[in-house]
């Protein structure tokens, strides 16, 4: 017979004495400080926020850790994207990675795309439908972004579904051109550049704290999906 592993405890719910085992396990789990901040110093570092990790690891007594080279230069692109300085993050991009859009063509179609987008929220926004101010987000379209769109069916329809913000008024958007224009586009497009500058460079491009966080949300669906309660777990630990 096969013993009961604490996963077949967590999931299984028939029983109150299984929910009582699972929670005297729970509250047994011991985690370490240094493991904590291992954790917390791996995100930042990978968030590109190198002043605080240095700071943090500092403070947390952390002599042996890595942080790699140009964390600096990655964040400011980041930053550069989030602010919608499309063109000023093309450029440190291309010298921080000369191949990186050559050989990465989702993260070159999403960086015109989202240039292409400000162009447009300069229409929308300043109400300037003048035929110049069209004409010159028709132009970029037709230019960067129209060479890449037929190779790939994701590219087509999200340049199709851009270029529909310059075909109605703004008070008739549907929900997806309203979000198709959000801010958030930016946030979207600096996580890609994140992610991609780290693959380039060979280093790990998700933080071992995130990956726990979406492993603890898939745990949860699942349990949720076959109706079974579960205490959450919340381990009790320090940071120092």
């Amino acid at each position: 017979m096969v013993g009961t592993s604490s996963l077949d405890i967590s999931m299984s719910g028939s029983s109150s004495s299984d929910a009582e085992q699972w929670e005297k396990q729970t509250k047994s789990v011991h985690i370490d400080n240094s493991d904590v901040n291992s954790l917390i110093l791996d995100y930042l570092v990978i968030q590109g926020d190198e002043e605080a990790a240095k700071t943090f690891a500092e403070e947390a007594q952390i002599t042996d850790y890595y942080i790699p080279p140009y964390v600096k230069e990655r964040l400011e692109i980041c930053e550069l994207i989030k602010s919608g300085s499309i063109n000023s993050a093309i450029c440190k991009l291309n010298e921080l990675e000369p191949e990186i859009l050559d050989t990465n063509s989702e993260l070159l179609f999403e960086l015109l795309r989202l240039r292409l987008l400000e162009l447009i929220r300069e229409v929308v926004e300043e109400k300037d439908t003048s035929d110049l101010a069209v004409e010159r987000c028709l132009n970029f379209a037709h230019e960067n972004l129209a060479p890449l769109a037929p190779s790939n069916q994701k590219f087509l329809n999200s340049l199709e579904l851009t270029m529909s913000l310059l075909c109605f008024p703004p008070s008739s958007y549907s929900p997806a051109l309203k979000n198709v224009l959000n801010y958030s586009q930016r946030e979207r497009v600096a996580n890609l550049a994140n992610v991609s500058i780290l693959k380039s460079q060979g280093l790990s491009n998700e933080s071992r704290l995130l990956s726990l966080v979406n492993f603890e949300r898939w745990c949860e669906k699942e349990a949720q999906r076959n109706s079974i309660e579960v205490q959450k777990f919340v381990p009790k630990a320090s940071i120092k």
